[in-house]
């Protein structure tokens, strides 16, 4: 329930704001980016959700900056 609720977050914020990815990779970005944040590489994750998803978002023609 809870990874369909960030699934659908993640969708509804790409979809707002007008990113070229299909709407089924956003399954497969939420629970991705979820196991980077839980890597002890970091203090509590900080910053690894965020390069997580800019580097999964990148074929997509999505940047970071």
């Amino acid at each position: 329930m809870l990874l369909g609720a960030n699934v659908l977050l993640a969708w509804l914020l790409g979809a707002a704001l007008g990113l070229p990815v299909p709407p089924a990779y956003y399954g497969v970005l939420a629970p991705l980016v979820t196991l980077v944040s839980l890597a002890p590489i970091s203090l509590n994750g900080m910053g690894l959700r965020e390069l997580a998803t800019v580097v999964l978002l990148h074929p997509f023609g999505v940047g970071g900056g």
